[in-house]
């Protein structure tokens, strides 16, 4: 769905997606693919490789999904890259798989919007061409009513769930620490772009 679950715009209606390594062998073997003494392999025997490109300040993750791929029989490369590299790379759809991250789908849906459809960054790996989503990102956009725009919200999170351009690994959780004189709070959607601080000015004013 994309949308962390900590936002109020999350949709709880979502596809199953917990670890399971036999399913996913299945899911290999659906798609043509033969397990051989424990390795993946094509129609043509041929190993089945993959390259995971890894931004570099998420070498760790990429270190966690290439281990968890090569159980399952795959021969995997993990190649870290600056993020000037990747973004480049994912711009050109030059990639088997990319591990990076990035803000600003934690505050309102048209922020998702953005990112998703690529408008906001073009080298973002979870852009999708999607007719219905595309329909259900105008109703949302458009919606007077709250109801009618988190139903729109909710099917824009399924569709993209389904299609799956992109799995969020983890949604980061910060912590801040003050002495309690002053009253901090979180703004409703995040500030900015949706980035969930609570350093708003508004705090200093009674």
């Amino acid at each position: 769905g994309l949308i962390s679950p900590d936002s109020r715009w999350h949709c709880d209606e979502l596809p199953d997606y917990s670890y399971d390594p036999g399913r996913a062998q299945e899911k290999l073997k659906e798609l043509g693919y033969t397990l051989e003494d424990g390795t993946v392999r094509d129609q043509h025997g041929e190993v089945l490789s993959l390259e995971v490109l890894v931004r570099a300040d998420y070498a760790r993750e990429g270190e966690i999904v290439g281990e968890q791929l090569q159980q399952l029989g795959l021969e995997v490369n993990v190649r870290s890259a600056e993020s000037s590299v990747v973004d480049q790379r994912v711009r050109e759809w030059d990639f088997d798989l990319v591990v990076s991250g990035h803000g600003g789908v934690g505050g309102d849906p048209d922020g998702t919007r953005r990112f998703m459809t690529g408008e906001a960054s073009p080298h973002n790996n979870a852009r999708l061409d999607h007719q219905e989503l595309r329909e259900e990102f105008t109703r949302q956009t458009r919606a007077l009513d709250q109801e009618e725009r988190e139903e729109a919200v909710c099917r824009i999170q399924r569709i993209h769930a389904e299609e799956l351009p992109a799995y969020p690994l983890h949604h980061p959780t910060w912590y801040y620490g003050h002495d309690g004189e002053v009253d901090w709070f979180f703004t409703r959607d995040g500030l900015g772009s949706g980035i969930p601080m609570p350093l708003n000015y508004l705090a200093f004013i009674e």
